[in-house]
């Protein structure tokens, strides 16, 4: 048995065999489960700085959500900043945990290719870098040295340190 009432979104007058309907028509049950969002309200937020994430959570919806917003309402998003990924800011930091191989990554990065000094006990061109007291995560212990030297260097600390 069809029943007659009207739709909560557009106020049209229609029939259905559910006992309960609320909608006239899909589109209309779309409308209704649409977040809705203040433009103006998300506009003025996103332009005192905040990102679109903060916007959204603030608003109770999802970056996707004003994203897509903004998109609709052809309003231009300003250019993602670029993050400070260096050191423990970087999610896959680990620290004093970090292995040889990081640690000399870390160390081209951050200073350079030895090459491009000389070595600091025999004045030839360095093509290591040599760390001096075995902190390693700590870039003003290393030294640029050649082979040589830094194989006698690490030679000498071993003995040194075994006698210990």
């Amino acid at each position: 048995m069809k029943t007659k009432t009207t739709c909560i979104i557009c106020g049209k007058s229609f029939e259905s065999y559910n006992r309960n309907p609320k909608y006239c028509s899909k589109k209309c049950k779309n409308e209704s489960q649409r977040v809705k969002v203040d433009f103006n309200k998300a506009r003025k937020l996103y332009e005192q700085g905040l990102s679109q994430s903060e916007v959204a959570s603030l608003l109770g919806t999802t970056q996707k959500v004003i994203w897509r917003f903004f998109t609709q309402h052809n309003y231009v998003a300003r250019k993602a900043a670029k993050r400070n990924q260096n050191g423990p800011l970087n999610d896959s930091w680990k620290g004093e945990g970090a292995s040889y191989q990081a640690f000399h990554a870390w160390l081209y990065h951050t200073r350079g290719c030895a090459a491009n000094y000389s070595c600091v006990c025999c004045a030839k061109q360095a093509k290591d870098w040599c760390n001096l007291t075995g902190r390693y995560h700590d870039m003003s212990d290393y030294t640029p040295m050649c082979r040589k030297c830094h194989r006698q260097y690490d030679k000498e600390r071993r003995i040194k340190n075994a006698g210990k």
